[in-house]
Parts: structure tokens; C-alpha cells; sequence
């Protein structure tokens, strides 16, 4: 066996070049496929994003209108229209990635790879990713909102074109199919699209047979992003096979929020028998099919359900009220599913805002760890996400939110 050497061993300055070098490269932080759809406005000379403005209200500056075209009279003069830079304001956060390099782990190197290279490319797709975020966030937040909310927990209304029409009326005389840059959807309703077919019986959804190129819905360009929110949603009653009255409430899940953020038909099975305290379950997601390990959940007057899917074990977003009693039989279950709330969003050009300070970005700063034999680094980003109130000569935002529900599992 070949000696382990240090040969490879991270050096900090190295490293901070190499990240600079990644973040100077990249125009907009959002995928190439949104930037290039002309949706958001993503500038990085943005000096009022800045460490000391964190939590501020800051302008952000976009062109104002030229005005119309007015009729004149033969002699006389028209009144010229002034142009000038419009405000509106926006909040500066930042994004910080916070993490952990040892010596040891560094030590043997992978043929062909330069772990600069390497951990720059990771640093720089978790920005994107998390500018991705922060879009869809102030996409859907605020207010002077265009909405249309047609989600029903007893009569489901999954998106389809009529929906569409519907939303493209809120823009009035500027909702022409032309002036939309594409549609974003989470995948669960992009699945309901796939089931559209048109009076023929053909798809409605056309998937282009080239690599890179997205989607097409009504002739629109199809973002496909679970960042898109699932929230506000429905659990239904729990039906039980067993003895202990079970209820269910949508409680913080594991992005932060309250309810489930995935459509879940959950079964509880009891794994082992006895009172409240003692009796024992496992929990499935998918009716049934899979189960966590049996003896998974105590039973306990509330239990915080754990997603069984995500590796780190993060909340589900449903909390079980159990009521006294006893358990007598591996056999007694209970069931309930959600009924979820989705948004889509039609999207204009330059309908949001993603500005940050690229002094900042890319700085990669470094503290070591003698007693771990590591050093820690952390990477910083500042920016503002506002979606304008208004487009350049609309009276109207270049976005209208859609809440509909999903099919079911």
C-alpha cells in the first residue's frame, strides 16, 4: 500500500483564488437556461449590498417609461416626456456558506481532479441554488400581488390551459400569450401536464428531443423548480384501523416552514402493543408501500413525524396527537393524506430583481483549527431579490401567482 502523503493538503490562498476566479466568470447566478429567458435583472455592481446594510431598505434602481405616443396637430409642438431612473426598495440579506476542511481529508488526491476546481464549482452552484431561492421567494412575496387562487380541499382544480387564460386575464390588455417568457411549476403539477392532451388526444406538453432545451407549454418555455411553494395545504381526517384516536396538524417541516412539503399518503402501523408510552409504530409516506424500521416512533400525546426520505432526518411538517389507550394488536393502523396547495408563476421579462455585490463574492475567508488539524471557511453572499411592483410602462407586476392543487400520489 502506497504511503499516505500531505501532498494535497488545501491551501488557503489557493483555494480563495480559485473561488474569485469561479465567482468572476459567472454573469448571473441563476441556471444559464433561466438567465437567458430574460426573466430576472442579475447585476452584480450593486455597492449598496454590502456587509453593513444587512436587514436595510435599499433602492432598487430600474429605467422608467418613455411615455406613449400622443396625436399632434400640424404646428404644434409635443410635450417631451422626461425619462428617469424608478425606485423601489428592497431588503439586503446575505447567504453564508459555513464549512470544514481537514488536513486528512485532503491528504490522498483524486486522479484528475484539482480540489480547488472542485470545491470552487460546489461553492459557486450552492449560490446559484440559493439565488435561485431567493427569486422564487420574492416571486411570491409581498404585496400589490397578482393572484389568482382557485385551490379547493373538496373540489381540486389541477392546473390545465384554462387556468392559464384565467391568470393571463389579470394582466388586462397587457396579458397577450407574447409578452410571457415562460411558466414556472413545481414537478408535481409539470406531472399533471404531462397528462394534458388536446381534443386529438395529442400531449399538450411538448419535450424538444435536445439536451438543454426546456419544456414547451402553450408555446412558453417550462421552469421546473421544487423551490416553488407547496404550502397552505389540507391534511385530511385520519381514518383508523385501531383502538387511540389519532389527529394530525401541519406543524414546522424541514425548510422552516409549517405543513408537509411533499404529498404524502401516510400509514401508521403499530409494531408494538401496549398503552400510550409503550405501543410502538413505523410510519410510511407512499400508503403502504415502504415503511421506516419498525419501532421507529414511541407513541407520545404528540409526535413530530420525521421524512423518512430525507437523509438528515428533518421534520415532515405533520405533528400526531395520540390519545390515551391501548394498543392490543400489530395489526391496528391509521391513514390520512394532504391535499396540497401549489403555486405556478406566469413571468414576464425582467419581472424581478437579483442584484448583489461581487466585491464580496467570491471572498473566501479562513480561520484554522489546530486542535482538529482543519481549517474552516466561510463564504458570504450579499443581495437583494424584489420583484418589481410594476414593469416600465404597465401599471402591473411582471408576475401573477397561481394556487391550484395537485393530483394526488
Amino acid at each position: 500500500m502506497a504511503p499516505i502523503t500531505k501532498s494535497n493538503q488545501i491551501i488557503p490562498e489557493l483555494f480563495a483564488e480559485a473561488v474569485q476566479g469561479a465567482f468572476a466568470s459567472q454573469t448571473a447566478f441563476m441556471g444559464a437556461r433561466t438567465a437567458s429567458l430574460g426573466i430576472v435583472v442579475a447585476m452584480g455592481n450593486f455597492p449598496q449590498a454590502e456587509a453593513g446594510a444587512i436587514g436595510s431598505q435599499v433602492s432598487v434602481p430600474y429605467f422608467g417609461s418613455l411615455g406613449e405616443f400622443a396625436s399632434t396637430s400640424d404646428g404644434s409642438a409635443a410635450t417631451a416626456a422626461t425619462s428617469t431612473m424608478t425606485k423601489e426598495y428592497g431588503t439586503v440579506d446575505r447567504g453564508t456558506m459555513n464549512f470544514e476542511l481537514t488536513t486528512w481529508a485532503n491528504s490522498v488526491p483524486v486522479p484528475g481532479v484539482s480540489p480547488y476546481e472542485e470545491y470552487a464549482r460546489q461553492i459557486l452552484a450552492a449560490s446559484e441554488r440559493y439565488a435561485d431561492k431567493k427569486v422564487i421567494d420574492a416571486a411570491v412575496a409581498g404585496s400589490n400581488q397578482l393572484v389568482l387562487d382557485v385551490y379547493s380541499s373538496t373540489s381540486p382544480r389541477n392546473f390545465d390551459y384554462d387556468l392559464l387564460v384565467d391568470a393571463l386575464g389579470l394582466w388586462g390588455d397587457f396579458g397577450s400569450l407574447d409578452e410571457v417568457a415562460a411558466l414556472a411549476v413545481h414537478s408535481k403539477t409539470m406531472i399533471d401536464m404531462l397528462k394534458l392532451k388536446d381534443s386529438t388526444g395529442r400531449p399538450i406538453l411538448v419535450q424538444p428531443n435536445e439536451p438543454g432545451v426546456p419544456p414547451m407549454i402553450f408555446g412558453k418555455p417550462l421552469i421546473v423548480s421544487d423551490r416553488l411553494p407547496v404550502d397552505n395545504s389540507t391534511l385530511t381526517a385520519v381514518t383508523s384501523g385501531g383502538v387511540p384516536v389519532l389527529t394530525v396538524t401541519g406543524t414546522t417541516n424541514r425548510e422552516g416552514g409549517t405543513g408537509p412539503v411533499r404529498p404524502v399518503n401516510v400509514k401508521i402501523m403499530a409494531t408494538t402493543v401496549g398503552a400510550r408510552g409503550t405501543w410502538k409504530f413505523k410510519l410510511s409516506i407512499d400508503g403502504g408501500n415502504t415503511y421506516t424500521a419498525d419501532d421507529y416512533y414511541t407513541s407520545a400525546a404528540t409526535v413530530a413525524l420525521i421524512d423518512p426520505l430525507d437523509p438528515a432526518g428533518g421534520l415532515l411538517g405533520i405533528t400526531v396527537a395520540i390519545a390515551a389507550g391501548t394498543v392490543l394488536a400489530t395489526s391496528e393502523y391509521w391513514t390520512f393524506k394532504t391535499i396540497l396547495k401549489h403555486t405556478s408563476l406566469l413571468l414576464k421579462k425582467k419581472a424581478i430583481a437579483f442584484w448583489y455585490n461581487a466585491q464580496y463574492a467570491g471572498v473566501l475567508q479562513s480561520v484554522p483549527v489546530p486542535a482538529n488539524d482543519s481549517v474552516i471557511y466561510a463564504a458570504h453572499l450579499y443581495s437583494v431579490a424584489h420583484r418589481y411592483v410594476r414593469l416600465p410602462g404597465q401599471p402591473l407586476p411582471g408576475v401573477v401567482k397561481i394556487r391550484h392543487n395537485a393530483a394526488g400520489l
